[in-house]
């Protein structure tokens, strides 16, 4: 049994009511998208009927403000003002099917205008350009392509708030994509105005069902307001100037962030190098204390086996000084090249101490030999004085 499914929950009775909540019929059974439905062309019905892509529904839904704060497009009146647009070269191709074209001031809404296609889209659906303020938050407001005023079926944005009327360029699509840089709005030739009966009179008449189409137009000659171009124009430039400056504020921080990192990576290296230096000096210092600490040990190790033997001359006698002198010449000439440094000073106490040594020695010899001849003398003397003794005894 067919099943009515509704396409979209407003947040309010009211809002329902602006917003024009479509319905959709699809039977049991059939995938979704793809049976029939009814309803307006605001809620995505006319698109399935007609087999045709429905616009973007990606957006955020929009809270729409009550009826007495929501500002509907209003007729034609007012219009000439405002200079025909036309539509084309959009990226997408089935997006460009149904907005590109010529269209026509159709009323204002939130102080600016509403433009609809001049003849509808593929299956008669309406195509509207229409601006929504911020009265539901930054997200929403801008220019939008959509098949009705405020509601939440799109097909193109454009964040140009200043602008009076539909911005020439900047259009995102989808809404929320990236710029489409060769979708663009341009001031159209005239459009023709409604007549009544005639060549017109067969032209079907605008309605609320996606059926139905633009009124009968008959020549009218719209001149292209001057200075909503030049607001546009200056509005584009300023734009451009911005994102110019903002890619070069953008530049500009690249490079000091490059220009720091390279300084910081070098200050980083210049320090890791001061370490290994500091490191490398250091253990290298360690090892020439090492070998220095090594090389006077085996110093003080010669030089005291030296001295012990120049100790040992120091106390010598005659009888034993020639044989302690020997030892001396040996040791040093054995432990010479071991005593590094201290080589000439220890060969220096060597000399003093055998001089020193021989010096005595001598005075112990020459003492000997004094003792020996007083002893000899008093022996004489001792004999002389018996034999004279002995002759007066006689």
């Amino acid at each position: 049994k067919p099943q009515r499914v509704l396409r979209r929950s407003l947040p309010s009775p009211s809002s329902a009511r602006l917003a024009g909540v479509a319905m959709a019929w699809q039977p049991q059974g059939q995938p979704s998208g793809k049976g029939v439905a009814y309803g307006g062309c605001g809620g995505g019905g006319c698109y399935a009927a007609q087999g045709m892509p429905a616009p973007s529904t990606s957006a955020p839904l929009r809270q729409v403000a009550p009826p007495q704060q929501v500002a509907a497009p209003r007729p034609s009146a007012g219009a000439p003002n405002h200079p025909p647009m036309a539509v084309a070269g959009c990226s997408n191709p089935t997006v460009s099917n149904i907005i590109k074209g010529t269209y026509m001031p159709s009323g204002l809404n939130h102080g600016k205008p509403v433009y609809k296609k001049d003849g509808a889209a593929a299956g008669n659906v309406s195509v509207l350009m229409y601006y929504w303020d911020d009265r539901d938050g930054p997200t929403f407001s801008g220019w939008w392509f959509g098949p009705k005023v405020g509601g939440d079926q799109v097909w193109a944005y454009n964040g140009n708030k200043a602008s009076p009327v539909p911005p020439p360029s900047g259009w995102k699509v989808p809404w929320d994509g990236p710029e489409d840089p060769v979708l663009r709005l341009t001031v159209a030739a005239a459009s023709p105005m409604p007549q009544q009966g005639g060549l017109g009179a067969g032209r079907p008449m605008p309605g609320p069902g996606c059926g139905q189409s633009v009124p009968p137009q008959r020549p009218q000659l719209v001149q292209p307001n001057p200075a909503a171009i030049a607001a546009q124009e200056e509005e584009r430039r300023k734009r451009e100037q911005e994102r110019q400056r903002a890619l070069l504020e953008q530049q500009q921080r690249r490079e000091e962030e490059e220009r720091k990192r390279k300084q910081q990576e070098e200050e980083a290296k210049r320090r890791q190098k001061e370490r290994e230096e500091e490191q490398a000096r250091k253990a290298e210092e360690l090892r020439r204390k090492r070998e220095e600490e090594e090389v006077r040990r085996k110093e003080q190790a010669a030089a005291l086996a030296v001295r012990k033997v120049i100790q040992r001359v120091r106390i010598a006698n005659p009888e034993t000084y020639d044989s302690l002198r020997a030892e001396l010449e040996a040791a040093q000439e054995k432990h010479l090249e071991a005593m590094g440094s201290q080589a000439d000073k220890v060969t220096q106490e060597a000399q003093q101490t055998l001089e020193q040594t021989q010096k005595r020695i001598d005075d112990i010899n020459r003492k000997r030999e004094e003792e020996e001849q007083q002893k000899i003398e008093e022996e004489r003397r001792r004999k002389e004085e018996i034999e004279k003794v002995e002759g007066l005894v006689k």
